[in-house]
């Protein structure tokens, strides 16, 4: 295994791992005192990590902890792409995000894996733009060229290596990735437990892949069928459940001879549990779901879906389930299954069942999954209905899709319409379908406005972001194709209101320059995380979105004065040319005319209401740049007299007030001897009264005030002996 270790610089902490020491032949040892800080399981409270292909073990697609991207911020001139990684060949695996790894003398990052057909791993900053080498990258083996298949495949081209979605045990801080590779001892498909923090194997890793099964079905020898590495495809997401990890197989585009295998191996000591096959007494019966993962339920069991392929009705399809919904205990024993009456019809036109991957609705047993002939099936987990020549004994089949649907759907639990089934199929609108608790509602509750293209490959892979159910926060990320020409085509990444799905938020062909979305990688689903979007790619590239960093905007004044009278201002933006921004007022009195809004630099002008009252001060706000608008008093006071004297004995007086304007004045007295006894406020022409007490001094005059109107009327009081 090559390896490649470099730095990259701080990014904020999710939560925290601490990778333990490693070592080994051709590998680096780090110094003992990394030790005493290590600690081998991971903290998920923040609930942002995706670990598996759609995000957990019923395959909801769904991350439910997204805080930064809402319906109001996905928008143009908001979002759009922030940068993109290299990598050495084609990503079918779906990438996946680890917050806070703490990496052995670099420090804590967020970090998103990448995994090739080429069988490169890479590692790399999930954040920050700068860090463009890779944290960590491995090499699993050289790929197997595709023309070793056959010189005519042409479905996963020109080579083939790690095909599958990884797994990633928070437990053990362990990647679990298969890896298919040709050496000069032949083919090879290999388990490869990987320190997510260094990208070194684990002890035991890698462990080789192989398999028998008892029957006399294709390529038996003696009653046995062996595991052909060459022939078999490991295209589902892996499944880490049970304390297992499980793997399953299909073809290279029906290339015989071959058969479905689920393989479950101990993700502690990579020793294998348990094998199952599809097919044993016939052939075919691919699990490959278009890359959707194998389904782990609370109970343990194991569910998925199969493609053409061997069943006997006299056996009630039991030992060969081809065209089937499969359940299986941890231990891969068959529990039940469901396949459609008409398998015979499905498996002669190449109408696979299983092209499509299951979602099991959270909360319930129900399974939904539909195939090439673009019907939704919909099962019961725990009564599956078996094989019945005369009717099918699901809970509801219905025509989800126009054309044939390569894909899985997803699921939500909006705030609108409550719980939901999203999928986009090829040739087919984006649509939302109402689950009522045992039934799907065939009649879309909301639908996209476009298409996407017709074609087998064409279904839109599909995840959705929210803050739980709340409102505003649901978003649907469908990665389509641009044309219905065969891959590689130019892919468009797209964000929908998921309440609404005729709302298109933003693509990635708004600003096209920007934010080209690269090649389309079919079936693989965008990844949504820590308020980032992470694209595959057919480029050679990982393409990373997210908020845009806020413009830099400045204003040409801080301050403008403004008669009472009121008038017109205007102030100057200074942006770059690609900057979007908005003004708004924080007065009534201040009307913003021309240049609310606009792109790069220009002019705010606004008009300035006349002042009746008190001086007043509004603001015009641009990002984080404010104007602040002084504007001068409209009122104008006469107070009369601004002086009295009294004797001794004391006495009262009148002060009057004349004025214009629509201001409120207040009398107030600053002695304790002058009393106010009426006109202490008013809001027009008036008089105060005052009245002043006996001076107990017989020698000292003393001085007080009133203060009217902003005013100040002096009071002088003279003292006994000075009269």
């Amino acid at each position: 295994m090559k390896k490649v270790l470099s730095g990259v610089l701080v990014v904020p902490i999710a939560f925290l791992i601490t990778s333990p020491v490693w070592s080994g032949p051709g590998q680096r040892t780090y110094a003992s005192s990394l030790a005493s800080n290590a600690s081998k399981s991971l903290s998920l409270s923040s609930g942002s990590a995706v670990l598996t292909q759609h995000n957990d073990s019923s395959r909801t697609g769904a991350n439910l902890n997204e805080t930064f991207l809402t319906t109001s911020n996905v928008r143009p001139g908001s979002f759009g792409k922030l940068f993109s990684r290299p990598a050495d060949g084609y990503i079918y695996a779906q990438p996946l995000y680890v917050p806070g790894v703490n990496i052995p003398q670099i420090g804590v990052r967020n970090l998103i894996y990448v995994a090739t057909e080429h069988n490169s791993v890479y590692c790399y900053d999930a954040d920050d733009p700068a860090a463009q080498s890779p944290i960590w990258q491995v090499s699993l083996g050289n790929p197997v060229p595709s023309s070793d298949i056959s010189e005519e495949y042409t479905d996963l081209t020109p080579e083939i290596g790690i095909t599958s979605t990884p797994v990633i045990d928070p437990a053990s801080s362990t990647l679990y990735i298969v890896a298919k590779s040709k050496d000069s001892a032949g083919y090879h498909q290999q388990l490869h437990a990987l320190d997510i923090a260094t990208g070194s194997e684990r002890s035991s890793s890698p462990v080789e892949i192989a398999a028998t099964a008892e029957g006399d079905g294709d390529a038996s020898v003696g009653g046995v069928i062996s595991f052909n590495p060459l022939m078999q495809l490991n295209r589902p997401g892996l499944l880490l459940k049970n304390g297992n990890i499980y793997i399953a197989f299909g073809s290279h585009g029906d290339y015989d001879p071959y058969h479905g295998w689920v393989i479950a191996y101990n993700a502690a000591t990579l020793a294998q549990v348990a094998v199952y096959n599809t097919t044993p007494d016939g052939g075919r019966g691919s699990v490959w779901q278009s890359g959707q993962g194998l389904i782990g339920a609370d109970d343990g069991s194991i569910y998925f879906v199969t493609g053409n392929g061997t069943c006997d009705s006299a056996q009630n399809c039991g030992r060969n389930l081809g065209e089937s919904f499969v359940r299986l205990s941890a231990g891969l024993t068959p529990l039940d299954w469901f396949t459609p009456s008409n398998r015979v019809f499905l498996d002669g036109e190449d109408l696979d069942v299983g092209s499509g991957g299951p979602l099991l609705i959270p909360g319930t047993n129900v399974l939904a999954a539909a195939g090439k002939d673009g019907i939704m099936r919909v099962v019961d987990g725990a009564n599956m209905g078996k094989f019945n020549a005369d009717g099918n004994q699901d809970l509801q089949e219905f025509a989800a899709t126009a054309y044939a649907f390569l894909g899985a759907p997803i699921y939500w639990n909006s705030p609108v319409n409550g719980p939901s089934i999203y999928l986009w199929g090829a040739g087919d609108n984006l649509k939302a379908l109402q689950f009522n608790g045992g039934q799907i509602q065939p009649a879309p509750i909301s639908q996209s406005s476009m298409q996407a293209p017709f074609g087998l490959p064409n279904s839109a892979p599909l995840s959705l972001s929210a803050n739980g159910n709340q409102p505003n926060t649901g978003i649907i990320w469908a990665v389509s194709p641009s044309s219905a020409n065969l891959p590689p085509v130019p892919a468009v990444l797209r964000a929908f209101d998921a309440s609404d799905l005729s709302v298109e938020l933003w693509n990635s062909n708004m600003d096209a320059a920007r934010d080209n979305a690269g090649l389309f990688a079919k079936f693989c689903p965008p990844t949504v995380a820590g308020g980032k979007v992470y694209v595959a790619t057919f480029s050679g590239q990982l393409n990373v979105y997210g908020l845009l960093p806020s413009c830099s905007v400045t204003l040409s004044q801080s301050q403008q004065a403004i008669s009472s009278g009121g008038g017109a201002g205007a102030v100057d933006v200074v942006a770059a040319d690609d900057c979007e921004w908005s003004a708004s007022s924080n007065a009534s009195f201040i009307t913003i005319d021309a240049g609310a809004s606009g792109t790069g630099s220009g002019t705010i002008n606004f008009t300035v209401s006349p002042n009746p009252g008190p001086p007043r001060t509004g603001a015009i706000e641009v990002a984080d740049q404010i104007l602040t608008v002084n504007q001068d008093s409209g009122c104008s006071y006469t107070v009369d007299p601004t002086s009295i004297q009294f004797k001794w004995k004391g006495g009262s007086a009148a002060i009057t007030i004349q004025e214009t304007g629509a201001c409120v004045w207040t009398a107030a007295s600053d002695s304790s001897w002058i009393t106010i006894n009426s006109g202490g406020r008013g809001s027009s022409s008036d008089a105060v009264s005052i009245s002043v007490e006996r001076n107990p001094d017989k020698s000292s005059i003393r001085v007080g005030h009133v203060i009217v109107a902003g005013t100040t009327v002096t009071i002088t009081q003279h003292s006994k002996r000075g009269q």
